[in-house]
């Protein structure tokens, strides 16, 4: 039997990534005056296609490849996304990539203040 999400964690960061990418690209629709009706769901169908793979070669990198490991992934997402928003909504190729380009960055910046955040707070609870 195949299963979509594997572990807790992975549905977390799907539906956090989903929440934030979709907020962006529906933003940066509306000003492209593109109905969210047809925006969403190609968002929603974008990031379904893209987390498992990325999710996949995450939990494949080492300590010592994290960093570069991180920064390959995420531009290959992004260029990734890009394309498939280029598919599936009626944008030319270059806005595409921004789109992606911009909600890759807020979902991986969200994720980089999330695990500062928590590392801080473990250290403040072993401290006290």
């Amino acid at each position: 039997r195949r299963v979509l999400f594997r572990s807790t964690p992975q549905l977390i960061a799907f539906l956090t990534t989903c929440v934030i990418e979709v907020s962006v690209v529906s933003f940066l629709a509306r000003r492209a005056q593109i109905s969210l009706r047809r925006a969403v769901p190609s968002m929603l169908l974008v990031n379904s296609i893209s987390h498992p793979f990325a999710w996949y070669f995450f939990e494949k990198l080492s300590l010592d490849t994290i960093f570069e490991g991180l920064a390959f992934i995420e531009m290959m997402v992004t260029l990734f996304e890009g394309v498939l928003y280029r598919l599936t909504l009626p944008v030319k190729i270059s806005m595409a990539m921004a789109w992606s380009l911009i909600a890759n960055l807020a979902s991986f910046g969200f994720g980089l203040l999330y695990v500062s955040a928590d590392v801080l707070l473990s250290m403040f609870q072993k401290g006290s």
